[in-house]
């Protein structure tokens, strides 16, 4: 009994965690920001909402899933070739949420991910919303 209940707080704390975090990072819109900095367009952006660019993965990150039994030097050897940083391990030892550093398309990226033996998949990192 006492187990079960140790294992209701942890999934608590660990659920608890992951949900502040997003709510300290808000989603922002780009039509916003460039509002909110003063930059303006040629054309008013509430007149042309379906000509706004929708994104449906966050620029330049990946989640990356290795194959079970790798190991951190590969994981590390592969980050350096291809340029990419660590940003969250989603579950260990084997999601990673990943930055890429040298400019490289996400689907670039993917592509080059998945020529590893390691790499079980790799996939952008999609954005999710409640409508």
């Amino acid at each position: 009994m006492r187990r079960v209940s140790f294992i209701h707080v942890l999934v608590f704390i660990v659920l608890a965690v992951s949900c502040t975090d997003l709510a300290t990072q808000p989603e922002q819109d780009p039509t916003v920001a460039a509002e909110a900095s003063g930059a303006q367009g040629t054309e008013d952006p509430k007149s042309a909402p379906a000509e706004r660019k929708i994104v449906d993965h966050v620029p330049a990150q990946v989640l990356v899933k290795f194959k079970e039994g790798t190991e951190e030097p590969t994981i590390e050897a592969i980050q350096r070739q291809l340029h990419l940083q660590t940003v969250r391990i989603i579950s260990r030892p084997n999601l990673y949420l990943m930055k890429i550093q040298n400019g490289f398309s996400v689907q670039e990226t993917i592509k080059r991910l998945q020529e590893f033996k390691a790499v079980e998949y790799a996939e952008p990192n999609y954005v999710r919303t409640i409508q």
